[in-house]
């Protein structure tokens, strides 16, 4: 109408719409970046150490020779392995090593440690010494002492006043496998007797003080306080020689190959033989499983053995 003013209306504007997305908690955060960072090392395993199992699994039922497509035929890889005589010795002759080697392994290791314990200004030295030759590549180590066993070699002259023809330490079937279990003791020793070393320097000395004040020896105070002290230790160290010595091969073929007479043939051995040798990959795969499943045994033996649930 005239004389009055125009109506106006506000005029509101809407406001945007924010969508809020859902903010990962920091646990979440952190075990997706956990993820993320150990996921080459899964795929890597999961590529070169599961597959390849699965792998040989299927392979132990198959008979392939490399040229031909692989064939099923059920257990008949398995059942050869418990006919043949030349694989039934290979177990015979890892089942030797394995006493053979790790049994004095062991206990030369501990022996040394507690000498090293027993002596703390010169320890260090001792423990650069002992340590060197396992930093060494195991075929340096094995064609070091190859040179030593040629006959007329170093050891034949140092054992010349009693042997004057030499000694045939590895064309011998009986010296053939302790020598390469001397090689393989003074290659591995150093490591396990540091283990057990730091096992010893983490045992509380009031402990042996209190004993050595009640009038205990030395036998009574490692019998007693030391040793069961030293369970976990001792239970890695065997764990780990067994595991080491079921999968020994490279001084074997250096100094050997399985020779003479089969007398060193071991299953790594018998395993290579007949995948690389002989193509047959299926019974090669079959000693593979049947090794697996006796170091699981083995293993499980041992854990039993140290008691390590109790720790």
């Amino acid at each position: 109408m005239p004389g009055q003013s125009p109506v106006t209306t506000p005029v509101t504007t809407a406001r945007p719409v924010t969508i809020r997305r859902p903010r990962l908690t920091y646990r979440t955060t952190q075990k997706m970046w956990g993820f993320i960072f150990v996921s080459p090392v899964l795929l890597l395993f999961l590529v070169f150490r599961l597959y390849p199992m699965l792998r040989a699994i299927v392979m132990s039922f198959q008979k392939y020779d490399l040229l031909t497509p692989p064939r099923w035929i059920g257990w008949d890889n398995y059942a050869f392995l418990f006919s043949n005589e030349r694989v039934l010795n290979s177990f015979k002759v890892t089942g030797l090593f394995l006493v053979g080697q790790t049994i004095p392994l062991v206990l030369v290791a501990l022996l040394l440690a507690l000498v090293l314990f027993s002596l703390p200004r010169f320890r260090h030295i001792f423990e650069v010494a002992f340590y060197f030759p396992v930093i060494m590549p195991t075929v340096v180590a094995a064609l070091i002492w190859l040179t030593l066993f040629y006959p007329r070699g170093l050891l034949d002259q140092l054992v010349s006043p009693w042997a004057p023809h030499g000694i045939p330490w590895l064309t011998s079937p009986v010296l053939a496998l302790p020598s390469v279990i001397t090689v393989d003791i003074w290659k591995s020793t150093g490591y396990y007797m540091i283990i057990l070393l730091a096992g010893l320097l983490g045992v509380p000395i009031e402990y042996l003080d209190a004993a050595a004040i009640d009038g205990a020896g030395a036998w009574a105070r490692f019998r007693y306080i030391i040793l069961p002290l030293l369970r976990p230790q001792l239970a890695f160290v065997s764990i780990i020689a067994l595991v080491n010595a079921v999968q020994a091969f490279d001084s074997f073929y250096v100094l050997t190959r399985g020779g003479p007479a089969d007398a060193t043939r071991i299953l790594p051995i018998e395993v290579y033989l007949r995948a690389f040798q002989l193509l047959e990959m299926g019974r090669a795969a079959a000693i593979s499983m049947v090794m697996f499943v006796f170091l699981m045994v083995l293993t499980v033996i041992q854990l039993k053995f140290f008691r390590i649930g109790d720790l």
